[in-house]
């Protein structure tokens, strides 16, 4: 079953904050304490949790945000024993349900994920994204951003995401890099 996830007392909290350990790499997770803050709509922007749950277990979960014009699936994980078994099928389906244009950071050079990806109709907006340092003691991440559904202003979209997500203006460099890669 597939549900929101809304309090730091649901009994799945703590899986799904292991899961979320397991499945990213440190420069690619924002601090758990973020994340209790979403949770608790104290965050600056509206991310969304779905988890997957199957007999009290967490089988997955998705981390998402509607930004108005498109959504951001920042999150998408499946416990390792139920992977292959559609879980990450269903969350996508449910997350694209919500919005009808979806953005997602991903390593463009990893043709699993892609392949996934592309089951949605997903393609490489701009390969040159780069998601700014979550922590002090990282760096920033190379990623490539991509977006399922229609984009008119692609510029614009990767332009306003920076805006929206990362709170940088238009002429940051990660902004123009990312902008000039535009396909």
């Amino acid at each position: 079953m597939i549900r929101p996830l809304k309090k730091l007392d649901d009994p799945l909290w703590p899986a799904l904050l292991a899961l979320y350990e397991a499945a990213f790499d440190r420069d690619s997770r924002e601090p758990n304490e973020q994340l209790e803050a979403e949770i608790q709509a104290e965050y600056r922007l509206p991310f969304q949790f779905l988890v997957d749950e199957k007999d009290g277990e967490l089988r997955g979960f998705a981390r998402w945000c509607d930004l108005g014009y498109a959504g951001f699936l920042i999150h998408l994980a499946a416990d390792p024993k139920c992977q292959g078994g559609g879980i990450g099928t269903g969350l996508m389906k449910a997350v694209l349900a919500e919005s009808e244009r979806m953005l997602l950071e991903a390593h463009g050079e990893d043709e699993r994920l892609m392949r996934f990806y592309r089951r949605f109709s997903a393609r490489i907006l701009t390969p040159n994204y780069v998601q700014p340092a979550l922590h002090a003691d990282t760096e920033p991440v190379a990623f490539s951003l991509i977006g399922i559904g229609t984009f008119e202003d692609p510029k614009g979209t990767v332009e306003a995401f920076y805006r929206d997500i990362w709170e940088l203006p238009p002429d940051h460099p990660f902004v123009l890099q990312a902008v000039e890669g535009v396909r």
